[in-house]
């Protein structure tokens, strides 16, 4: 679900602008989603853009429990 969220919040930003037509790396930095929900961080990594949660404004679900990625879950 998480990794779901941020390809819609990548998404997003591509369809807000056409800032990245002239300048592919102008989508690289801290951005905000929609909600003031959280912060996705976007980087390079080697030749494609990667990206990842940072912050979180409600981390815990509703038990208490941090929120984690499947990935996380299973190292549990």
């Amino acid at each position: 679900m998480k990794k779901l969220f941020l390809i819609s919040a990548v998404l997003m930003i591509f369809a807000a602008s056409s800032v990245f037509a002239e300048s592919p790396n102008a989508i690289l930095g801290e951005w905000v989603t929609e909600g003031d929900k959280s912060f996705v961080e976007i980087y390079k990594c080697d030749e494609l853009y990667c990206g990842k949660i940072v912050w979180l404004k409600n981390p815990k679900d509703e038990e208490g429990k941090e929120k984690v990625d499947k990935k996380t879950m299973m190292k549990r």
